[in-house]
């Protein structure tokens, strides 16, 4: 006790020290009604307050935990090559988007290395492992279903390096570990008035505990934070520390404590002020995470908290062993009081959980929420602090200026359409506003559409032919095909599509191809497509503008008048649709532009994959229009600006979506690779393609009979198509 003091005193000179309050499992689990309400209430009043609190006389036998730190600091002491036999091996997922597992298996063990400073020395590795007493059947559905097999592989657990006995002490530790979470969730629930089983799992759980190790540096100055200011995204996470000699020499484990500053993840804040976490030997800490906060709504904080470098001679460094406390995957996170207004969308553990997946059942926005979290950004091996990689969104460009032909806007027209261009280059897609479309001719259209899609008149306009053809089709269409992928089924969307119109269809609805629209349909579909011509020509004049093209080679590709046709995407309700199935699977546009009006009554599904894979939402803006680059405009550009993949989730109701082009290319132009302005530096054009030909080769993917009517029939005969189709792109 007097040596803890005495650290305690010496602490002191060197920083603040966040005063946390103590809870008492032993209070809780055997004392009397009054310990126990106690230490509930300093449980409650913790994570209420600080989102932190030392977990003391918690049961763990101080012999499991010095045995399984032993243990763990002989395995970092082995050679780089020794420890690399322990290496992650995928299972289904080849690495799984989840962060703080690499372990799908009940039972195993996996090595990784974190981060590394420039000089190459290692700042952050870990050893995982996991060994529950839980007897897992691994022909369950739960872990066999899709979303199962992204937390779960039943992999064999590779040998732990020769001459190491380590099954044993981290056998002993899992086991304690496992009771104390089941206690915390316990207590967490009883802290906030709920069911005392609303936090607990029912199958193997999905965490196991990470030992980490961050060794002595030759130059901390030189290194990345040992961990970045973040949160964490679980329930809880559970911290016991073997600090050695870094105590006071700034390598801390540190906490943000401030009121103001307790939900900001990067501490830019008028106090933002790091708080040293000095925890007495016997104790573990406990931090609260996002999940806790939402599913509390809002009542318990999440704590952000950092590692940082120390200072001055080093001998043994740091080891941390951590619990990251995650129920079941499907467990609803969910405000859990009925009179109170939910302060946080419903949303499921393993949304939260994952980094992320392509699953359709997660919400990409959420998801890279929590990923940007964490500091520890993972791309492709490589690891970024947390301010390096900015949230994604899709830009709202007011396109206005664009429309004027005041040459007092000429400025304004400059700065939208280099608004529109960065959006293009980032995601390829952008909402824009202040164009010449109006809300009315929208909803006229929109509610001819559904009173369309509603009726038996529409077999009338199936011509036969399925998709490409006009008219009306039904589960026709496979929109993962333009990405060379024909394993999936048909996208649940109907469709209506319209060729041909001009203006004078408002007069005569004949004019075009009448056999794809009812007569009373036409004039509604051709104000629209007349209303969204300025649209197209703000787009060409943002090009001219923006890539410095000459007026002389859009007018030589692009068709400014626009007589390109009109797409009505009409999504039905589909209550339980087959797993994997998309209402528009994932893929890239074809043409120049997509301008695309959501549905303002249910707008939610679509998609856009980012550079890094993960999926982002579009959002729905009143009175926007979504516009994103097609492939053919991204070859003009020679790629500078993306024709993202995006896709459509099947979510719940209805859907109709109106689509056109507003800027069609010209159907006689001649071969063409890229505009000669963007022709330079490494930026080098693709091969040169006549647009109707390359168009008409991307109708006829869409079409889910195109390998029977192209004759693919072997193995050999999808993959080299396949592969013919990506190069397309490349």
């Amino acid at each position: 006790m007097r040596v803890w003091v005495l650290c305690e005193v010496l602490k002191l000179a060197w920083g603040e020290v966040a005063a946390l309050r103590r809870v008492s499992v032993r209070a809780y689990r055997e004392g009397s009604d009054a310990e126990r309400g106690e230490a509930i209430a300093q449980l409650k009043a913790s994570m209420e307050g600080q989102g932190m609190a030392l977990v003391v006389e918690h049961g763990v036998p101080s012999a499991v935990i010095e045995e399984c730190v032993r243990t763990s600091r002989l395995f970092f002491g082995l050679d780089e090559k020794t420890k690399s036999t322990l290496e992650f091996v995928g299972g289904d997922n080849d690495l799984p988007p989840r962060s703080y597992a690499a372990i799908g298996t009940p039972r195993g063990r996996a090595y990784s290395v974190q981060q590394r400073s420039a000089d190459d020395q290692i700042v952050n590795e870990w050893l995982q492992f996991k060994d529950t007493s839980f007897e897992a059947d691994p022909f369950d559905p739960y872990y066999t279903s899709p979303e199962g097999r992204e937390f779960y592989t039943f992999a064999e657990p590779p040998a732990w390096p020769p001459g190491l006995d380590a099954e044993g002490a981290t056998r002993n530790y899992y086991g304690e570990m496992e009771k104390l979470v089941d206690t915390m969730y316990e207590m967490l629930a009883v802290a906030l008035g709920l069911e005392t089983d609303i936090f607990k799992p029912r199958h193997a759980p999905n965490w196991p505990v990470t030992a980490a190790h961050y060794p002595p540096l030759a130059d901390g100055s030189r290194a990345p934070p040992r961990i970045g200011p973040h949160y964490d995204r679980t329930v809880f996470s559970l911290v016991k520390v073997d600090e050695q000699d870094d105590e006071g020499k700034g390598g801390n484990l540190q906490v943000l404590l401030n009121p103001r500053t307790h939900n900001a993840a990067d501490g830019r804040d008028a106090d933002p002020t790091w708080y040293d976490v000095v925890a007495p030997e016997s104790a573990i800490v406990l931090n609260s995470g996002e999940m806790l906060r939402r599913w509390s709504n809002g009542k318990f904080r999440r704590v952000v908290h950092r590692v940082g470098n120390p200072t001055g001679v080093q001998t043994r460094g740091r080891l941390s062993l951590m619990v990251y406390a995650s129920p079941d995957y499907d467990q609803r996170v969910r405000n859990p009081y009925e009179d109170e207004t939910p302060e946080f969308p419903a949303s499921t553990v393993g949304e939260m959980f994952n980094w992320g997946s392509s699953l359709p059942t997660y919400n990409a926005t959420l998801q890279d929420e929590m990923r940007r979290a964490q500091a520890l950004y993972t791309v492709a091996g490589d690891q970024f602090e947390h301010e390096a990689l900015p949230m994604a969104t899709i830009d709202v460009v007011d396109v206005g200026a664009l429309l004027s032909t005041d040459d007092d806007d000429d400025d304004k027209a400059r700065g939208a359409a280099e608004a529109l261009s960065a959006a293009f280059e980032r995601t390829g897609f952008c909402v824009v506003v202040g164009h010449d479309v109006r809300q009315s001719t929208l909803d006229d259209l929109r509610r001819g559409a559904y009173e369309f899609f509603g009726s038996e008149e529409k077999h009338d306009y199936d011509h036969g032919k399925g998709y490409g053809f006009g008219g009306y089709v039904r589960y026709r269409e496979s929109g993962a095909q333009l990405l060379g992928d024909f394993s999936k089924p048909t996208d649940l969307v109907e469709s209506l599509t319209v060729k041909g119109f001009t203006d004078e269809a408002c007069e005569d609805p004949v004019f075009g191809r009448a056999t794809d629209v009812p007569r009373w349909m036409a004039p509604a579909a051709a104000l629209f497509l007349n209303e969204s011509r300025s649209l197209g020509r703000a787009l060409a004049r943002a090009m001219r503008l923006s890539l410095d093209v000459p007026e002389a080679e859009l007018d030589l590709v692009l068709d400014v008048d626009n007589k390109s046709g009109l797409r009505l995407a009409y999504y039905p309700d589909v209550p339980n649709p087959e797993p994997g199935r998309m209402r528009y699977g994932a893929h890239v546009d074809s043409g120049t532009f997509t301008v695309l009006a959501l549905d303002p009554a249910n707008p939610e599904g679509l998609q856009v994959q980012l550079k890094d894979y993960s999926w982002l939402d579009v959002p729905h803006v009143s009175g926007g229009l979504v516009v994103n680059v097609g492939a053919l405009l991204s070859r003009w550009t020679a790629k500078k600006w993306r024709a993202s993949v995006h896709r459509v989730l099947p979510k719940p109701g209805d859907r109709l979506s109106i689509v056109t082009s507003a800027l069609g290319a010209r159907s006689d132009g001649p071969p063409f690779a890229a505009f000669s302005s963007l022709e330079r530096g490494d930026r080098r054009p693709l091969d040169p393609v006549q647009a109707r030909h390359f168009l008409a080769e991307r109708v006829a993917l869409h079409r889910p009979e195109f390998a029977e009517e192209t004759g693919l029939k072997t193995p050999e005969d999808f993959k080299q198509e396949t592969a013919r189709i990506i190069n397309l792109h490349k």
